[in-house]
């Protein structure tokens, strides 16, 4: 698939840089909070802290798939999560140990001296130039998200976000409670949170790489008839820790693998100027279905053990239909363009 560019204002990616080294200084503010006994200045700063996180969320999310080469980008989006994911896992008993040993006021010291070191590097690592666009998006700047929202690619594209997540929401509050059910101790859940953590993180690799190896398809139908099987699984087999186990890793690595994923989708069909825009959106449709996908299987499980799997399972059928008719539409759009730029030549020649 060839990505879909537009013409930038001449500083439109040195304007998203500039808000993204505004987003880092965000996380620098948020580490004072336990700097403060106020509890009113603790709420702020706590607030500051979740909008800095979600905005750095988007600013990177837009800024990688814009400055990628596409024939990589698969990949790339998989190394970034990874980053996130091993930040985490390394970070976690350092702070532990930092909190046991010096308390909070250090412990938010030292994440003051992160943040500034982050903004640091940002300001002399990342890219700052125009890259060169072709094909002209006209009144792209002028369009609002709910704008954006009528076109049918974008549509599809917020369905294939929701619907696995709906799963996703699910799985990441009933699969542990499960698992301690049926297991009677902690060390299980612990156990498949690490082994989790570990196979899904291999498999975002593996996608991105096959990706941009044999094409955004493939991969993309492929991951969503295996989180059918995988919720369909569960469904099966809610009663019996040796189901409940592997199926659950594997829908976590499946989950994961279809949000990497996400990046090379709206590079497919988004014009570039307008990704910040496509991923708060698809931000958005993610939150409202992690809140929809807990609550719907709390409600579920009350029933039967297996049961919200069975419904994510059934709902995800349609994710399928929706992706062939995602590709249809890229297909589409890629042959009248064709069309048109056959009729410039000929009529140039």
């Amino acid at each position: 698939m060839k990505r879909i560019h537009s013409v930038n204002p001449p500083d439109s990616l040195s304007y998203h840089l500039h808000r993204a080294y505004f987003l880092l200084l965000g996380g620098v503010v948020a580490s004072l909070i336990f700097q403060s006994g106020v509890p009113l200045m603790v709420a702020v700063l706590w607030g500051l802290a979740g909008a800095a996180g979600s905005l750095q969320t988007l600013g990177g999310s837009s800024y990688l798939t814009q400055m990628a080469d596409p024939r990589r980008l698969g990949l790339l989006a998989a190394l970034y999560a990874l980053s996130g994911t091993l930040g985490g896992a390394l970070g976690s008993p350092v702070a532990g140990r930092i909190l046991d040993t010096a308390g909070f006021r250090t412990y938010g010291l030292t994440g003051l001296g992160l943040a500034a070191l982050t903004v640091l590097l940002a300001v002399i690592l990342l890219p700052n130039r125009q890259k060169q666009v072709r094909d002209q998006a006209a009144g792209s700047f002028r369009e609002s998200m709910w704008d954006m929202t009528r076109r049918p690619v974008m549509r599809l594209l917020m369905a294939l976000r929701f619907l696995p997540t709906i799963y996703y929401g699910m799985s990441i509050v009933l699969i542990p409670l499960m698992i301690n059910h049926l297991a009677s101790n902690k060390t299980t859940v612990a156990l498949y949170s690490a082994v989790g953590l570990i196979v899904a993180s291999i498999a975002q690799l593996l996608i991105g790489r096959a990706a941009d190896r044999f094409g955004h398809r493939r991969p993309t139908l492929v991951g969503y008839a295996a989180l059918i099987v995988v919720a369909l699984g569960l469904a099966t087999f809610a009663n019996q820790l040796w189901g409940v186990f592997p199926f659950g890793v594997m829908g976590l690595a499946v989950a994961w693998s279809l949000a990497a994923l996400m990046f090379v989708l709206v590079s497919d069909c988004i014009p570039n100027a307008e990704y910040g825009r496509a991923f708060g959106l698809l931000h958005g449709t993610w939150s409202l279905a992690m809140i929809g996908g807990a609550v719907l299987g709390g409600a579920l499980t009350c029933v039967a053990t297996g049961l919200p799997f069975l419904v994510a399972g059934l709902l995800n059928v349609a994710s399928v239909v929706i992706a062939v008719a995602f590709f249809a539409h890229l297909d589409r759009v890629g042959t009248a363009r064709a069309g048109v730029h056959a009729v410039e030549l000929d009529a140039a020649a």
